[in-house]
C-alpha cells in the first residue's frame, strides 16, 4: 500500500502520514466543493453543465449570443404579436393568397389600392352603383340603353328651343338661279317653307319641307287649275299656265343654305322658312 506525507502548514491537514492516497483525493474533492462558488470555468469539464443543471429563467438576454435563436429553437405557435416589432413584417413574409377578408379591416381598399382596368361587372353587386359612387359627367351617351330616357328621367326646363336652335326668317324671288340664305347660325336639319304668290290680290301658297335630300310641299294655284303635291320641290308657286317659280335646297352649311330655282315666264313670289337642328 502506498503512502504519501502531507506538508504541515497552517490551514491544512496536518503532517502525517496517509496510506491510502485514493481516499484522500476523494475527501479533498469532497471538501473543495462544498466552497460556495469555488468551481470556475476552468474546473468544469466539456458538456458538464446539462439542462438540470441551469435555473428556471436563468439564461437571460445578457447571455445569449447575437443570432443564437434560431428556427428550430422556437416553440411553435410561440411568436405573439407582443413579441413582434412594429412594422416588423412586410409583404415577403406573407404567404400568396393567405390575405384574405376576414383579415382586411372595414374601408381599407381605396382607389390608390386597386390596379387600373381590373375590376368588371362581376365584382359589383347588383345594384350597389349609386349616385355617390359615380364621377361627375360619368354617364356618357353610349352608356345610356335605347329608349331608357323616359319623362320621368328629365329634369323640369330641360328641354328648351333657344335662339341658336330655331331660326325664323323670310325672303323674295323672281328669278332663276341659285339663292344663297345664310345667318341661320347652326346647320339645319329640316327647313319648313311657307311660300304665296307676291301679287296682292293672288291666293296661290305652297307649304313645303326640305331636308337638302327630300324635297316635298303643297300647293294650290291661283287659276284653279292646279291643287296638289310635288314630291321634287319644297317650294311651287304658279300664278298661271307658263308662269311658275319652283325651287329645292340643294346645299346645306354650317350657317344656311342654298335654294336653286326654276322660272317659267313671269313670277314674283315671298316665302318664309323656319330652320330646325
Amino acid at each position: 500500500m502506498s503512502t504519501i506525507t502531507l506538508p504541515n502548514n497552517p490551514g491544512t491537514i496536518q503532517n502525517t502520514q496517509v496510506t491510502d492516497a485514493t481516499k484522500v483525493m476523494e475527501n479533498f474533492t469532497a471538501i473543495v466543493s462544498e466552497v460556495n462558488g469555488n468551481i470556475d470555468a476552468v474546473n468544469l469539464g466539456a458538456l458538464a453543465v446539462e439542462t438540470a443543471k441551469i435555473a428556471a429563467l436563468a439564461v437571460t438576454a445578457a447571455k445569449l449570443a447575437t443570432d443564437a435563436v434560431e428556427t428550430l429553437k422556437i416553440k411553435d405557435a410561440n411568436v405573439t404579436l407582443a413579441k413582434m416589432a412594429v412594422n416588423s413584417v412586410d409583404s415577403d413574409q406573407y404567404v400568396d393568397g393567405s390575405i384574405d377578408k376576414v383579415h382586411l379591416a372595414a374601408d381599407i381598399i381605396d382607389g390608390t389600392k386597386i390596379g387600373d382596368d381590373v375590376l368588371d361587372s362581376e365584382h359589383y353587386v347588383a345594384g350597389s352603383i349609386d349616385a355617390e359612387h359615380l364621377a361627375s359627367d360619368a354617364v356618357e351617351t353610349a352608356k345610356i340603353k335605347n329608349l331608357n330616357v323616359t319623362l320621368a328621367k328629365m329634369a323640369v326646363g330641360s328641354i328648351a328651343l333657344s335662339k341658336t336652335g330655331i331660326k325664323i326668317g323670310n325672303s323674295t324671288r323672281s328669278t332663276a338661279g341659285d339663292q344663297i340664305i345664310t345667318g341661320v347660325g347652326f346647320r339645319p336639319s329640316v327647313v319648313i317653307f311657307l311660300a304665296r304668290n307676291a301679287l296682292a290680290t293672288a291666293t296661290d301658297f305652297s307649304w313645303g319641307f326640305d331636308s337638302g335630300t327630300v324635297h316635298m310641299c303643297t300647293m294650290q294655284a291661283d287659276d284653279g287649275d292646279r291643287n296638289s303635291y310635288d314630291y321634287t320641290k319644297s317650294i311651287y308657286i304658279r300664278q298661271s299656265v307658263g308662269n311658275t317659280l319652283e325651287g329645292e335646297i340643294t346645299a346645306i352649311g354650317a350657317d344656311g343654305f342654298t335654294i336653286t330655282w326654276a322660272l317659267t315666264g313671269t313670277i314674283d313670289l315671298s316665302f318664309i322658312y323656319l330652320c330646325l337642328p
